[in-house]
């Protein structure tokens, strides 16, 4: 009776464990299946648009919207400086969205590429502008 009972029991635990495993491989299934997200994904696409027009014509847009439309000069003229900030907050808006989206990739690169140009031009300024000042009499 004790090694029949003793079988009984290692068969009852062994069914419990397939089924706890089989549970557990499920759950484990369930959770870590990969988010596979769309490239083309047209968000982001329009997005990336958007960003791309405001960063380059939105200042000459507001320009001719100020020339066109004088009452609305003053609103407008405060908003101009704001297009190439809301361009970039576009840009990482759909880059958050869609990483794996081509033209937001490449706007983001546009606007780093842009970035450093704008700083390394700067800095050569600056520097000019010291070795002027120091050529200068007196």
């Amino acid at each position: 009776m004790d090694n029949n009972n003793q079988e009984n029991i290692e068969q009852t635990n062994q069914e419990v464990v397939e089924q706890v495993s089989e549970e557990v491989v499920e759950q484990i299934n369930e959770n870590n299946t990969p988010v596979v997200e769309d490239p083309n994904d047209q968000t982001a696409r329009t997005l990336s648009i958007i960003s791309l027009a405001l960063f380059f014509g939105g200042s000459a847009v507001m320009g001719l919207i100020t020339r066109l439309i004088p009452p609305l000069s003053k609103l407008v003229s405060s908003l101009t400086g704001l297009c190439p900030l809301i361009a970039i907050v576009l840009m990482i808006i759909a880059r958050v969205k869609s990483p794996q989206n081509k033209l937001a990739k490449i706007t983001m690169w546009i606007y780093i590429v842009l970035s450093i140009i704008g700083v390394t031009l700067t800095i050569i300024f600056v520097v000019l502008c010291v070795n002027t000042l120091r050529s200068c009499p007196g």
